[in-house]
């Protein structure tokens, strides 16, 4: 048997696997002219955080040192920028703003570039410029209700529920005081209600809601500002169970209204009956004396406007045309006198067997903020007189 040449075998083994191993190589290096290619570091974590118009581009460099730009793409490649980075040996942070964009949905490509030209993987992202469009699909809060009581004047604003989920960040309250002095108060979403105080009578106040569409959102957008007329209560303790500020026995002087001693005959007490669930009964007779000039009032200031004070729900009475009883409106601190009638702005006489419609006061003001007295004048003899009135009202038109 023939011996083989081992050594020489393994010689001609190399010979062919160089060759082959060569010419690998050299299709590589058709497919890659310059060898392999080197890549700079990628943006991590990209991200991209809406706003009015416009975006900002943030992530992170985490690696390479040699990092000197970034090349922002939008559009398909259409538009791009190029901006410096400085980076450190630690992780440092990618972030630039581009404004002036049309509202729409952008996809970005981000590429880093190092100092020797070599560029990275491209990274891609998705954000939003928002505009008009998001802004005017915005819901204002809701009220409630908004209450001005004249006599402390406060206004009192309820707020409804809001969808939380619409990104809703808080609301705003723009209003005037009585020295003409703008407020704006900042309403936090888990408040239901809050006080305007010092509110000018007459006046509307603004509400605005902010969002922000994206919760790291740049901008945040409000709605189109509503304007609020609040519902105006210009008289107090209007109706049974009428309040007293005293009383004694049957007998009371009415909460919040001003009471002249003429009409106090019943020990120093006058208006209030505590017969009919706490009512308003100016009586006299029955051993009690008569009344002369009796003034049962309340003083506020009204603006320009048409309004109506009137009894709006009567129980009983025996009061007839003879009787000098009177619903008056009046200017200034005080009601006149029976005598002096003239002197009022508008009345009308109190008969118990008037239909209820006609148990009203009518009036224009036409002075913007005025002070007025409005109530009850009474001159009634000693022969058993009352009036039981369940209510009274005052409305602006």
């Amino acid at each position: 048997m023939k011996k083989i040449d081992i050594s020489k075998l393994l010689l001609v083994i190399s010979v062919v696997y160089l060759a082959f191993s060569c010419s690998q190589m050299d299709d590589y290096r058709e497919f890659v002219p310059d060898g392999e290619k080197t890549y700079s570091g990628k943006v991590d974590s990209l991200q991209i955080i809406g706003g009015d118009h416009k975006v900002m581009i943030w992530g992170l460099l985490t690696s390479d040192p040699k990092i000197e730009q970034a090349r922002i793409s939008w559009n398909a490649g259409s538009e791009s920028i190029v901006i410096p980075v400085t980076k450190t040996s630690g992780v440092d942070t990618l972030q630039h703003v581009i404004g002036e964009l049309e509202e729409n949905n952008y996809t970005f490509e981000v590429v880093t570039i190092d100092n020797e030209g070599n560029e990275s993987v491209p990274v891609y992202a998705t954000g939003t410029a928002y505009g008009e469009r998001y802004s005017s699909a915005l819901n204002n809060r809701p009220i409630e209700k908004a209450d001005l009581t004249v006599w402390n004047q406060n206004t009192i604003v309820e707020f409804g529920q809001l969808d939380l989920a619409t990104g809703p960040l808080y609301s705003e309250i723009e209003y005037v005081d009585n020295e003409g002095e703008r407020h704006f108060l900042d309403v936090p979403l888990e408040s239901t209600e809050v006080v305007l105080e010092n509110y000018q009578v007459g006046t509307d106040f603004k509400l605005r809601t902010y969002y922000k569409p994206e919760p790291h959102s740049m901008d945040t957008f409000p709605t189109e500002a509503g304007s609020v007329a609040p519902k105006v209560t210009y008289m107090r303790n209007m109706q049974v169970p009428f309040s007293t500020s005293e009383k004694s026995g049957r007998w009371g002087n009415l909460e919040g209204w001003i009471t002249n001693d003429n009409a106090k005959i019943h020990g120093g007490y006058g208006g209030w009956d505590e017969r009919s669930s706490g009512i308003f009964n100016l009586e006299s007779g029955w051993g009690a004396p008569g009344i002369s000039n009796g003034k049962i009032y309340q003083t506020f200031e009204v603006p320009s406007g048409s309004f109506t004070f009137r009894i709006k729900d009567l129980l009983s009475g025996n009061l007839s045309e003879d009787d000098d009883v009177y619903l008056v409106v009046a200017y200034g601190e005080e009601l006149p006198d029976v005598e002096n009638l003239d002197e009022a702005i508008a009345y009308t006489q109190v008969v118990a067997s008037s239909p209820i419609g006609e148990l009203a006061v009518d009036f224009d003001i036409q002075e913007g903020s005025t002070q007025i007295s409005v109530g009850y004048l009474s001159t009634q003899s000693d022969a058993g007189r009352y009036c039981n009135i369940r209510a009274f009202d005052f409305v602006q038109h």
